[in-house]
């Protein structure tokens, strides 16, 4: 529990809390209570959904910069 705790007050301030907002994914009453890790299973899921849609974005990024480099305009 203190894991997720300390990543809870990491991540504040980084504007996750808004992008869960804005996507309807969560309320803020619901958000602060998963940096405050009152509810470890629902924290958990949090931060494992922040995690891989951050890896699919870097992953999209990567993939844009090598088509760029290699003049391959597909998709």
């Amino acid at each position: 529990m203190a894991l997720y705790k300390t990543l809870g007050k990491w991540l504040d301030g980084s504007g996750r809390t808004d992008v869960l907002v804005d996507g309807q994914v969560t309320t803020p009453g619901v958000f602060d209570s998963f940096v405050s890790a009152i509810h470890l299973k629902k924290n958990r899921h949090a931060h494992q959904v922040t995690a891989a849609a951050l890896y699919v974005l870097e992953q999209q990024a990567y993939l844009s910069i090598l088509r760029r480099h290699q003049g391959n305009p597909k998709k």
